[in-house]
């Protein structure tokens, strides 16, 4: 039968290191990379064709009245 022991000298305090969060993986990290491309990518477009027409599109929407939150799909970003 062989024990061993470890001392709590050589483990580092909680919270003393620099992030106490995991990492993310690889994976992880690429989806979100794509979908802040994409989200920056809507944006650019919404203010290219704001400019060429001269309309607020977000302001139209408000005016709408139209709920996003009504959509069956809408808790898949959550």
């Amino acid at each position: 039968m062989n024990t061993t022991t470890y001392s709590e000298a050589l483990l580092p305090l909680a919270g003393t290191e620099g992030s106490t969060q995991p990492k993310r993986n690889l994976f992880l990290r690429f989806i979100d990379a794509i979908a802040a491309s994409n989200a920056a990518k809507a944006e650019r477009e919404l203010r290219r064709i704001e400019a060429a027409y001269g309309v607020s599109l977000r302001e139209a929407h408000q005016k709408s009245g139209f709920i996003s939150a009504d959509l069956p799909f809408n808790g898949l970003r959550d």
